[in-house]
C-alpha cells in the first residue's frame, strides 16, 4: 500500500495521473508478489486492510541458480561467484545477466514470465490503467521491460480477441526504494495534516 501511495503522491509519470494504478513489487527475500491497488483514486484495501497480496509462490533465488546450473552447467559465471561468495542476491544475477550469463538470464527469465501471469491476471480482474512494478526486480528493467510489455499484451490479445487494451506497464522510478518513499510519504502526511 506504501509502494501505491508514493507511486500517486510523488511520481510524475503516467501512473499518477491514472485513476486505477496497480503498484507491484518483487523483491528477493519474499516468495510472493506484494501489491498496492489504487481503484478509481482510492487506496483499496479490502474489508480487513490485507488486500492486494498475491499468493502465487515463485521458486527462491537459489532454486532458479540450481535449475540453471543444471541446465547450463558448472562453469558460468554465476556459479563460479556463488563458489567464491557461498550467497549471492540478485543484484548479482541481474549484472551477470548484462554480461550474457546464461544461468542468469534464465533466472531473469522465469521471473519475467511470473510476472508476465500475475499481470494478466489483474487486468483480466480489475482491467486497470496502470501497473507499476517495484522492488528489486526494478533493477532489471531495461532487460526485461519489453519482454513483459511485448508479452502481456500478447496474451491479452490471446484471452480477449474482441480487444482490451493492455494496461501501461512501467517500472518505478523509485526501484528498490518505492516502499520506503510511500512509507515516508504516509508519515509526513499524518504529521504534518
Amino acid at each position: 500500500n506504501a509502494g501505491a501511495l508514493g507511486i500517486k503522491w510523488h511520481d510524475s509519470s503516467v501512473a499518477a495521473s491514472r485513476k486505477s494504478v496497480i503498484f507491484l513489487t518483487l523483491n528477493e527475500k519474499t516468495a510472493y508478489f506484494g501489491s498496492g491497488l489504487i481503484l478509481n483514486e482510492n487506496l483499496y484495501e479490502g474489508a480487513q486492510g490485507a488486500a492486494g497480496e498475491i499468493n502465487a509462490q515463485i521458486p527462491s533465488l537459489d532454486e532458479l541458480v540450481q535449475s540453471g546450473r543444471d541446465k547450463f552447467g558448472e562453469e558460468q559465471p554465476i556459479i563460479q561467484l556463488l563458489n567464491e561468495k557461498h550467497t549471492i542476491g540478485i543484484d548479482d544475477v541481474i549484472l551477470l545477466a548484462r554480461q550474457h550469463c546464461p544461468i542468469s538470464r534464465d533466472v531473469l527469465l522465469h521471473y519475467t514470465q511470473f510476472i508476465v501471469h500475475e499481470i494478466v491476471r489483474i487486468v483480466s480482474l480489475l482491467n486497470p490503467e496502470v501497473i507499476v512494478l517495484g522492488g528489486d526486480i526494478s533493477d532489471a528493467r531495461d532487460l526485461i521491460s519489453d519482454e513483459i510489455v511485448n508479452s502481456v499484451r500478447f496474451r491479452l490479445k490471446e484471452i480477449f480477441p474482441g480487444g482490451i487494451a493492455s494496461p501501461v506497464i512501467q517500472f518505478s522510478k523509485f526501484g528498490a526504494y518505492s516502499v520506503s518513499v510511500g512509507a515516508t510519504a504516509l508519515i509526513m502526511r499524518r504529521i504534518f495534516q
